[in-house]
């Protein structure tokens, strides 16, 4: 037979673990130990630099691009401006 409740009575009394909620609010969350605004801008350094990559191949890209889903080719002008792009964001 499962039991899911204690036979004895829990109290509700606070014990000191060594943070309180004054130190939980005050404290950012982090992903990786950066902050929620440089990860979005890492990650979409590596998008850019991904998609440029695969341009410089020769490699169409499928994406959103201004709300609405389309291919860059190598040829395209949009190609021309990413790949410009990511290498100056290399260089820097």
């Amino acid at each position: 037979m499962l039991t899911f409740f204690s036979q004895r009575p829990s109290s509700l009394t606070r014990k000191g673990q060594g943070s309180s909620l004054s130190g939980m609010q005050s404290s950012k969350p982090t992903i990786l130990g950066m902050s929620l605004s440089r990860f979005a801008a890492r990650a979409k350094q590596a998008g850019e630099r991904a998609v440029a990559a695969n341009l410089q191949a020769g490699i169409p890209v499928t994406g959103l691009t201004n709300g609405r889903l389309q291919t860059i080719t190598p040829d395209d002008s949009r190609a021309v401006n990413l790949i410009a792009k990511a290498r100056n964001v290399e260089t820097a």
